[in-house]
């Protein structure tokens, strides 16, 4: 079974602090890192626009990623609307 790799580009939005959300990224990063076929979840800041995050995930498969999106405090961070999504890219190993 092939890993699925995803790199995810966030933007914080309008009304937002970017320490606010990283903070609420950290949150969920250490829930995330707990799920079954999770096996990488970083986060990273951009160093000379603070409101950037990337995120690197590794996920079993395709199955583990989107019981991600599924789990309570997932949700409830997108709820808050504190970023949109800039892109998803999802990659495999060659």
């Amino acid at each position: 079974m092939t890993s699925l790799s995803i790199t995810a580009g966030l933007k914080v939005t309008k009304n937002h602090e970017p320490n606010v959300v990283k903070r609420a990224l950290l949150s969920l990063q250490a829930l995330t890192i707990q799920e079954k076929g999770c096996i990488k979840f970083e986060i990273l800041q951009h160093i000379d626009l603070s409101e950037r995050f990337t995120l690197w995930e590794t996920w079993e498969n395709t199955k583990a990623f989107e019981r991600h999106h599924q789990m309570q405090y997932t949700q409830e961070y997108l709820a808050k609307g504190m970023t949109e999504i800039l892109y998803i890219d999802k990659l495999t190993l060659c």
